[in-house]
Formats: structure tokens, sequence, C-alpha cells
């Protein structure tokens, strides 16, 4: 038979603050993000969202996800970040970058 897929769990407050899993795939998530946007992209969309996961600094966790799949774990983080402006990411454990 197919291996049901869980439903992804909502990570605990304690996970979401600064010393937390889900900060730290947060930081890993922009950072993967920023590394792998095209800046030079024909959409303007993509232009500016790429600018922006560059210059971006994270404030606070707001809520995060864990999906466990066969080869690692996909984490949702939805971040608030210093400008004000909020961002959902996803992320593998293996770094991969997800968007969301």
């Amino acid at each position: 038979g197919a291996l049901a897929r869980k439903a992804p769990g909502l990570l605990p407050a304690a996970e979401l603050g600064p010393e937390g899993i889900a900060h730290a795939m947060a930081l890993q998530a922009l950072r993967v993000s920023a590394e792998v946007c095209d800046a030079r992209d024909a959409d303007a969309r993509v232009r500016d969202a790429c600018a922006h996961v560059q210059y971006v600094r994270l404030a606070r966790v707001l809520w995060a996800t864990v999906q466990p799949l066969l080869q690692s774990s996909i984490y949702t983080v939805a971040a608030e970040c210093t400008d004000g402006s909020r961002l959902q990411l996803s992320v593998s454990e293996t770094r991969a970058p997800f968007c969301g």
C-alpha cells in the first residue's frame, strides 16, 4: 500500500524563539533563498522578491510546521522581518529551498 503522508505538525512555541529550530530554519531559508534567487529574472516581481530576501533581517518567527518526508523533513516557517514585512519560507533539512 501507499505510505500515508503525515500532515505537517505545528512546532511548539519553545522552538520559535532565537534558540529554537524554527528560528534556525528561517535564517537558513532566507540565506538559501538569497543565494538561489535570480536578480536578473524577466519578471519584476521575482527581481523584487530577490532583492527583498537579500537585505531583509529576521525579527521573529510567527509559526512553523514540520513535514516528515523519507529523506529529510521540510520546515515551513512564517517570519516577521525587521522592516515589518512577512515571509513564508520552506526549507528542507538538507538545505534545498522550496518557495511558498
